[in-house]
């Protein structure tokens, strides 16, 4: 089981392919992942259906050091001097997805320090997986679909998605 953390590595792709690749025929892995609110070629629909991508969204503005600040901020918090605030938003971004037909939000912080400097830096990527694309990535990289099932639709929907391993690659893929 591989939880919503497959959505925030920076190349999905190449972890199944490189980190998976002792996994024999037969095996199961089953991955959970958000799903896409509106095809990735259509990106003011995106923006329109995915709250968390509505017009840059704020996400987080805050001085109080709350749990889900501390989650994106505990870093940035740490290690810039006279850290004084921060707002978080997320954006949408369509480099960072190897996987066709997927899109993702890259949570910006906007920190301002007691001086009066703003900085700004990338946190986190939260990527949404069209699951006819996602499969068909994963066939290729050896993994066949088994099943899926969908849920969380009233928060953001996602997948659970059971593959299960029917070759090993070879030099020739």
């Amino acid at each position: 089981m591989f939880g919503n953390t497959f959505a925030n590595l920076q190349n999905e792709i190449l972890f199944v392919r490189n980190s998976l690749l002792g996994f024999a025929p037969g095996d199961l892995l089953l991955l959970g992942v958000p799903v896409t609110i509106a095809p990735a070629d259509q990106r003011e629909l995106i923006l329109k259906n995915d709250r968390a991508l509505s017009a840059g969204r704020l996400i987080i503005r805050t001085v109080s050091g709350s749990v889900g600040e501390q989650f994106f901020t505990g870093l940035l918090r740490r290690y810039i001097d006279g850290f004084k605030s921060v707002e978080l938003r997320e954006v949408l971004d369509f480099d960072a997805c190897p996987v066709p037909g997927s899109y993702a939000g890259d949570i910006r912080a906007t920190v301002k320090t007691v001086d009066g400097e703003t900085k700004q830096f990338s946190v986190a990527y939260r990527k949404r997986y069209d699951q006819e694309q996602l499969d068909l990535k994963m066939a290729s990289e050896g993994w066949e679909p088994v099943g899926h099932w969908r849920y969380a639709e009233e928060y953001h929907p996602r997948l659970l998605l059971l593959y299960r391993r029917t070759r090993q690659p070879t030099d020739e893929e």
